[in-house]
This record gives C-alpha cells, structure tokens and sequence, in this order.
C-alpha cells in the first residue's frame, strides 16, 4: 500500500523472499544470547511463516509454541534453549 511504501524503511518492508530475513538472523544468534531454558518470543506474519519456522534449523532451540490472535492466525512463536 502506498502509505506504507512511501512512509516506512525499505529495511521495515521487505523481509526477503519467505519474509523471514530478520526471523532467521535472530534465530542465528538467540543460543548466544539465551541461557539454558530461556525463552525468545517473535512477532511473526501468519500461518505460513509459523510453518516455515517449525522446520527451520535453529541450533540448541526447539519451537514449543506458536500463539494465535484474536483472528486465529498464528502470530507468536515462542522458542525454547534446549
């Protein structure tokens, strides 16, 4: 939409080609950064993406929950540090 083109970041709008760009960058480096245990929860578009994520490869993370929203569109991933 043209009011959102025109007025966010390219970096805001385009997420590569799945959308997950930044998703995935974070999951990269979220093992440095969460202690055992710890929980790290994102943001993400949809149903799709939520899918795309369950078989993403993130060392020492597993996924143990995705969350809807009021609409029943997963919306929440929570990933756990193994």
């Amino acid at each position: 939409m043209a009011d959102v083109r025109l007025y966010e970041p390219k970096e805001a709008l385009d997420g590569g080609r799945d959308g997950l760009d930044d998703v995935k960058a974070i999951l990269r480096g979220a093992v440095r950064a969460l202690v055992p245990g710890g929980l790290l929860l994102l943001e993400i578009g949809g149903n799709r993406q939520a899918e795309e994520l369950k078989r993403f490869p993130a060392e020492e993370l597993e996924v143990v929950q995705v969350k809807k929203d009021l609409s029943g569109t997963d919306r929440i991933v929570v990933w756990r540090h193994r």
